[in-house]
């Protein structure tokens, strides 16, 4: 499953494996269902464009308007695990199961560069605010950064194995993983500080970070101060998919064990 706001924070993007829906974030309601999304395989990354008329989920791009198919990537992939989208919307990149991270051009559908080396299957893919570099966490227990022209900046070695998810900082300052959830600093690579959880959100203003940890009846999520290392406040469900709203006053977190329908109205302290 997989769970994105959208940057003004009033629509949230959900999709697993059989249905992809706009909701609104205020109420719940679904304003727009996609057709076309079940079967795809494209449940585990979802994204909204900067201004919040395209989606992206795997290899399709959607208008959100209308609800119709814009265009579709990599048609010869197998999986595409994690998208992303550019903050200026020029750009897609994409990370799958051919170890590889792939820029597109979002208006033409050419495929601009193919990135690789990491060994394993590339499970999340991010781009820095600034859209001049991008983070890739993978298999092979390592997440790299790289500039925008794919060249490597650095390579990362979690002690916790396989990397599940990547993510900046509002100020690219910081890098925040998931598989063993971390917290790094982006310039010079140090690690610095772990959390209890294989699933991790950062907030906006970086603060707080929000962790899933446990299985089933038995999850808990967990929220930390980024600073300190303290513990904030448990809430006792299992989550596959977090995200913070733009503003860090909420969060919303998935689960294929539960349903389909996310809990979107988690009303966080420190916000």
């Amino acid at each position: 499953m997989a769970v994105a706001f959208s940057s003004d924070g009033t629509r949230l993007l959900s999709g697993d494996w059989d249905t992809l829906e706009a909701i609104d974030a205020a109420t719940g309601q679904v304003i727009r269902t996609f057709a076309g999304h079940a079967g795809t395989g494209s449940h585990n990354s979802v994204a909204f464009s900067p201004d919040g008329t395209l989606v992206l989920s795997g290899t399709k791009l959607w208008d959100v308007r209308s609800g119709q198919l814009v265009r579709t990537f990599d048609r010869e992939a197998g999986s595409v695990d994690s998208v992303a989208i550019a903050p200026d919307s020029a750009r897609l990149l994409s990370g799958g199961d051919d170890k590889t991270v792939k820029i597109w051009d979002a208006k033409t559908g050419q495929l601009i560069r193919i990135i690789t080396g990491h060994e394993e299957a590339v499970k999340s893919v991010a781009f820095s605010p600034d859209g001049t570099r991008l983070l890739s966490g993978s298999v092979d227990s390592t997440f790299k950064l790289w500039d925008s022209a794919g060249q490597l900046i650095r390579t990362f070695e979690p002690q916790g194995g396989g990397v599940n998810s990547v993510a900046f900082s509002r100020d690219g300052t910081r890098l925040l993983t998931g598989g063993q959830v971390e917290l790094w600093d982006s310039a010079t690579g140090q690690l610095i500080r772990s959390f209890e959880g294989f699933l991790g959100a950062l907030s906006p203003d970086g603060t707080r970070v929000l962790t899933s940890a446990g299985e089933g009846i038995e999850g808990t999520l967990k929220l930390w101060d980024a600073k300190t290392g303290q513990l904030l406040r448990t809430f006792q469900e299992y989550a596959q998919a977090l995200a913070f709203s733009p503003d860090g006053a909420r969060a919303c977190s998935g689960s294929t064990c539960t349903a389909a329908r996310p809990n979107y109205g988690m009303q966080l302290p420190g916000s």
